[in-house]
């Protein structure tokens, strides 16, 4: 029975290794003290299984189903451990650390020993960090009246664009289907003929030639098959090279 090669196997070099570094850092953590510099690690691990997840299946939100099932599927791999014991927010907040890392890193170094000790895991620092306050702020706060009456304008607005350019689009439209059948430049009529004859057919083409006879009736008028004879052209027939 032939290997079937796994979502896993198309991953690069290093992105399986920096994946498989932050399943052993999850490992130390449940054996030894937790640490820090553990919890960049798992962060990085999934900021890379999330990259590599959209890129398997070419989308570019954490939302995507397809996103969805790629992560899923790399995360069961024997590869990356036990990363999958971890909940949702704690994963979340381990990639806003490493994605955040040299700002946590500046902000570390100016408290004090023995608060910057204490502070390991990564929902504890995104709570205290003023970007992760900023952040958890922004996703609690409820909307304003002034927030909806723009959001309000803006849509309206865009809905008033979309109307401008539908209307464009129909004025090209009748302006192509004028040009199409030009019957006021007596040169153009004949074309115009072949352009209706093209479009709707033999058979639609003699209805309306008889219709039209119907209306009209002038005595020097063709109809029907002499009509269609007199405003079409022969074909040419074609030539094709011997083989």
């Amino acid at each position: 029975m032939s290997y079937k090669p796994t979502d896993w196997d198309r991953l690069a070099a290093d992105a399986q290794q920096e994946i498989m570094e932050g399943a052993l850092a999850y490992q130390d953590l449940k054996t030894k003290r937790q640490d820090y510099s553990h919890w960049v690690r798992i962060g990085r691990a999934f900021a890379r299984l999330q990259r590599e997840a959209m890129a398997l299946v070419g989308v570019n939100q954490l939302q995507d189903p397809k996103y969805r099932r790629a992560f899923a599927d790399l995360l069961k791999s024997e590869k990356a451990g036990e990363l999958g014991e971890i909940a949702s927010g704690t994963r979340s907040h381990a990639v806003w650390l490493a994605d955040n890392f040299a700002a946590v890193e500046q902000w570390l170094a100016g408290l004090g020993v023995p608060k910057r000790l204490s502070l390991n895991h990564p929902t504890t620092i995104w709570r205290q960090h003023p970007l992760g306050r900023k952040a958890e702020a922004l996703a609690t706060e409820k909307p304003t009246r002034k927030d909806r009456r723009t959001n309000a304008a803006e849509l309206n607005f865009q809905i008033g664009r979309l109307d401008d350019a539908m209307n464009r689009a129909e004025f090209k439209i009748a302006g192509a289907a004028q040009a199409f059948y030009d019957l006021k430049t007596p040169e153009l009529i004949r074309e115009s003929a072949r352009n209706f004859l093209d479009v709707h057919g033999r058979g639609p083409t003699l209805a309306f030639i008889a219709a039209l006879h119907e209306l009209l009736n002038p005595a020097e008028m063709p109809t029907g098959e002499d009509a269609l004879q007199k405003t079409t052209k022969p074909r040419r027939k074609r030539v094709t090279a011997p083989e």
